[in-house]
């Protein structure tokens, strides 16, 4: 593949299946292993915050799910209107006609969740870390997914997840201090 346009990287088929498993492996367990650091800082239960992750996760997933359907209405929209190709006359029509709609979504459903839906001894930091290690989980499920089904392209999502797993080795390297600013 062509890396940012510097250079083309060359590799068989089972090498790229070999690093994207090894990847999402890395990933998973460095996301539970991350629980009880947060679980010993937060002084709360380990269950406690793997709860609070597959609520965050869920969050996530209906946040995309409910992106990807405003923008189809939108674009069902523009269709019925007669406006179906109007993007072609700016580019930057893509992003506000169907990204922002989509960001707006995605953005609303974690803000809402930590605004309206308090947790006991659990802090936001820590809440804040869950909703990115979802995100996390998500890339590392469509990796899997798109090397599942052989397609070429899956190193885009490994680039993704081997940043979120060094970010989180740096995190855990910290110990997931709290630092107030």
């Amino acid at each position: 593949f062509d890396f940012l346009n510097w250079f083309l990287i060359y590799y068989p088929d089972w090498a790229g299946i070999i690093i994207n498993a090894m990847m999402a492996a890395l990933g998973i367990a460095l996301i539970f292993g991350s629980f009880f650091i947060m679980a010993r800082n937060d002084e709360v239960s380990y269950s406690r915050i793997v709860g609070q992750f597959f609520i965050s996760l869920g969050v996530q997933l209906i946040s995309v799910a409910l992106g990807i359907g405003f923008s189809l209405v939108m674009a069902v929209i523009m269709n019925a209107a007669g406006g179906a190709l109007s993007w072609f006359t700016e580019v930057w029509l893509i992003f506000g006609l169907y990204m922002c709609p989509f960001i707006i979504c995605t953005v609303l459903g974690p803000v809402l969740l930590i605004r309206f839906y308090k947790v006991e001894n659990v802090l936001l930091q820590t809440r804040i870390m869950l909703f990115l290690m979802a995100q996390q989980m998500i890339f590392i499920a469509i990796l899997v997914a798109i090397t599942g089904l052989e397609i070429r392209s899956a190193f885009m999502f490994t680039i993704v997840v081997v940043f979120f797993n060094a970010s989180t080795i740096v995190n855990m390297i910290i110990r997931f201090k709290q630092f107030h600013w």
